[in-house]
């Protein structure tokens, strides 16, 4: 009973302080921009105009009604992206060399993403309306600060890895990891209690900073895509914007691993661009990694649940995470870093088929869950934090459940949602 509430008065402490930090932090920022609202101004008419409308195309119009703001979900574009993968995979430049086992990894997932459609729609079950709820923003704005601390400590004593791609094995850290739950969760705070134009420029040029220096794909969805699909689910922007930012985003996803390999010891050949990840060789390299898995791993996978243990409890205290990050792909095709084999591969690799029932359906309900609270309370706090798990989906489509630094992010989120429905 003492030590609970010494554990108690300790955080309320801490808290306060960073409280503190945050209301420091939301005075700088708005004497910044009052100071300079006519440089503000300036740069906002210089903005190139984008046309007033994206290229004529049917299908492009179908998808964005498919997945308009009033009828967004993470299964509808899962959906999507499992067409894109499943058109995309034979067209990839890998061979397929057992098309029975890649048939039934396809088939896999495919039932990964309805899955996740099935979890999303438990969270329709829930009715508490949360009145009166208020987010902690003055905190949310301390965690900010920390976060974004953290991130420039983190490149000071490792590097750029967009220049040094060695880097990149020590660059996603434990001090990273908790710099970015951070830096996300107080990000999205930020702009939801400002949500003026200028925050979000200053947001997105930081955030755009960091992706880019970091030199992870990956990164890009997972710093930028909360600001932008918050925006989007309001109502923001019009559909030849959202072409823009889907272009804008691919470019970006294609340019930095061309990047990587220019800097790399050996220059990219044309069979190497076709075959690696810069363009649709992941989705096949994906899709053939998980026909493996099933051919080893039957009903039941071969991990019996110490990958995932390994994966994120382990690497915390003192092992590296990419002891652990290859090994499912080191036991099977001994090719580094093909571990993540789509949504559902590691999952499987790691407890078979159960595995995959169970935590498609919980990823699914956590990641609906914040938009359900959204639509009960009326709070944009809310629409923010499923602005985030949206963007973790975005990552996990293809590589999986395999970066523990986005697991704790995801189901922080979750279970404090969660927790507020049973509050």
């Amino acid at each position: 009973m003492w030590r609970g509430s010494l554990i108690e008065k300790f955080f309320r402490r801490v808290s306060r302080y960073v409280e503190m930090i945050g209301i420091v932090f939301q005075d700088k920022l708005e004497s910044f921009k009052d100071s300079n609202s006519e440089l503000f101004e300036k740069l906002k008419d210089k903005e190139p105009p984008l046309p007033d409308r994206a290229p004529r195309s049917n299908i492009f119009g179908k998808v964005f009604d498919f997945v308009s703001p009033e009828n967004f979900s993470v299964f509808r574009l899962y959906v999507i992206m499992a067409v894109l993968f499943i058109l995309g995979a034979p067209v990839s430049f890998i061979p397929i060399l057992y098309p029975s086992y890649y048939a039934l990894a396809v088939a896999l997932f495919i039932f990964g993403v309805l899955l996740v459609g099935v979890g999303g729609r438990l969270t329709r079950k829930i009715e508490n309306g949360l009145e009166g709820y208020e987010a902690p923003y003055e905190l949310l704005g301390g965690f900010f600060v920390i976060g974004l601390f953290g991130l420039i400590v983190n490149f000071v004593s490792v590097g750029i890895p967009l220049f040094d791609s060695a880097l990149r094995y020590s660059y996603h850290n434990r001090l990273w990891s908790m710099s970015i739950i951070f830096y996300m969760l107080g990000m999205m705070g930020v702009y939801v209690k400002n949500r003026d134009g200028t925050t979000f420029n200053l947001l997105f040029v930081l955030s755009f900073l960091i992706a880019l220096f970091s030199g992870f794909r990956t990164d890009f969805l997972i710093l930028l895509g909360p600001l932008v699909v918050y925006r989007y689910l309001k109502d923001d922007f019009s559909k030849s914007r959202v072409f823009y930012l889907a272009a804008f985003f691919l470019f970006f996803v294609v340019a930095i691993r061309y990047t990587l390999l220019t800097f790399s010891s050996m220059q990219p050949s044309l069979q190497h661009i076709l075959t690696s990840d810069i363009f649709l060789g992941k989705i096949g390299l994906n899709f053939h990694a998980l026909s493996i898995f099933i051919m080893e791993g039957g009903l039941w996978g071969v991990g019996e649940g110490m990958i995932s243990a390994g994966k994120f409890f382990f690497q915390i205290v003192r092992i590296p995470s990419w002891d652990f990050g290859a090994v499912g792909a080191d036991l099977v095709i001994n090719m580094t870093r093909r571990f993540e084999s789509s949504l559902v591969g590691p999952t499987y690799l790691d407890m078979g088929i159960p595995g995959v029932l169970f935590f498609m359906v919980l990823v699914g309900f956590l990641a609906e869950l914040p938009k359900r609270l959204y639509k009960l309370a009326s709070s944009d706090f809310f629409l923010a934090l499923y602005a985030v798990q949206v963007s973790i989906m975005l990552v996990w489509v293809q590589t999986g459940i395999v970066q523990y630094y986005l697991f704790y992010l995801f189901f922080i989120i979750g279970f404090y949602c969660l927790w507020k429905v049973k509050g």
